[in-house]
């Protein structure tokens, strides 16, 4: 029998109290953000191990959906070659890779609107797929119950979907007209993963949600499960890609609702957050993990924020160089915030919820 799905966050933080606080020190928490995500938490982390922090400095790496990824480079050592990865000219053979395994013409959509200046097309066939899965299941389950799940992609459509209610309306509606488990974008998972397809070294968190009920689950090694599938589940993008199966359950994008879901690090010392999307929520998500006794520090792009997109672009890989590059600029900025006491800089989107000289607070030799 595989192991229990989900990981009660009260339950979580007390086990992990019992431990000592030895163990309880430093969080990192990595955002979705699509490729351009990817690309920019790959320059923040690789400009921070430069500067010393190893992944051996984290107890515990919370990713959810691309932030799963690059947790896993992160912890597996291969966090330069992610980052070197997004200077390649491969853009063109990544865009036919992830078609086939997303299995719609996403890519083309962004491709065409790219080329002939046409911005909100995403989005135009974005709500024309989701308008579509709205009729299929109302040839399936009828009208009533068609306009019961309405609101969960009403809250999709206007980047609002933050109730477990809203997101379970939404899952109901993706579970009917999708009943089967993805592999191709498990296998997608396996081929991308390739080394680094089992479980790294240190503790990881990848996130996902369960569609049947619209609560958030943390998938790690004790989950059961393997590495590729916790991936894909976090990353299945809702009407974009098929979820995934996990101990019976429907599982999908683990920045639904929460770009971050920092309440997984709760009861940990000290958190940092790499937010490359916010959907309005990360400002009371991350004071609230304050107020909890936490020291957080929330680092998202700065003036180069233009480079990462917005919704459905952030799947761009054009975008990636300049991500990348903006990543390692704001990672210079955070280093420099980590040794000096003192108001975060705005200008670099360091929002400084810690008080203190937070290096004095963070570095290696405190955890002795």
């Amino acid at each position: 029998m595989a192991a229990p799905l989900e990981v009660p966050l009260h339950e979580d933080r007390a086990s992990r109290q019992r431990e000592g606080s030895g163990m309880t020190r430093h969080a990192l928490v990595l955002g979705s953000g699509g490729l351009t995500g990817i690309a920019w938490e790959s320059g923040v982390l690789r400009r921070l191990e430069e500067d010393g922090i190893d992944p051996t400095f984290w107890d515990v790496v919370i990713g959810s959906s691309a932030g799963s990824f690059v947790g896993v480079c992160h912890l597996s050592g291969r966090l330069a070659e992610l980052y070197e990865s997004q200077f390649a000219d491969d853009a063109a053979g990544l865009e036919h890779g992830l078609a086939r395994a997303m299995d719609n013409r996403l890519l083309d959509v962004l491709r065409l609107g790219r080329r002939r200046g046409l911005h909100g097309l995403p989005q135009a066939w974005a709500m024309t797929a989701g308008l579509g899965a709205l009729a299929r299941y109302a040839l399936l389950r009828g009208p009533r119950a068609a306009r019961d799940v309405l609101p969960g992609l009403r809250a999709l459509a206007l980047r609002r979907l933050e109730r477990e209610a809203d997101v379970a309306r939404l899952g109901e509606l993706i579970i009917t007209v999708h009943p089967r488990d993805n592999l191709r974008w498990v296998e997608h998972w396996e081929s991308v993963l390739g080394p680094a397809s089992q479980w790294p070294p240190g503790r990881l968190v990848v996130t996902a949600v369960d569609l049947g009920s619209g609560t958030h689950v943390g998938l790690e090694r004790s989950s059961g499960i393997t590495l590729a599938r916790a991936v894909a589940a976090s990353t299945a993008i809702p009407l974009v890609v098929n979820p995934v199966t996990i101990g019976g359950r429907r599982c999908g994008d683990g920045g639904v609702g929460s770009t971050t879901n920092v309440g997984f690090a709760a009861g940990y010392e000290h958190v940092l957050i790499l937010a490359p999307l916010d959907r309005g929520t990360l400002a009371r998500e991350a004071e609230s993990l304050g107020a909890q006794g936490s020291d957080v520090v929330v680092i998202q792009p700065g003036t180069s924020a233009a480079a990462l997109g917005t919704a459905l672009t952030t799947l761009d890989p054009r975008r990636r160089a300049a991500s990348a590059r903006a990543g390692y600029d704001d990672g210079a900025h955070l280093a420099d915030r980590l040794r000096s006491p003192g108001p975060g800089r705005r200008r670099t989107g360091v929002s400084p919820y810690a008080s203190g000289d937070l290096w004095s607070k963070w570095a290696t030799p405190a955890r002795q």
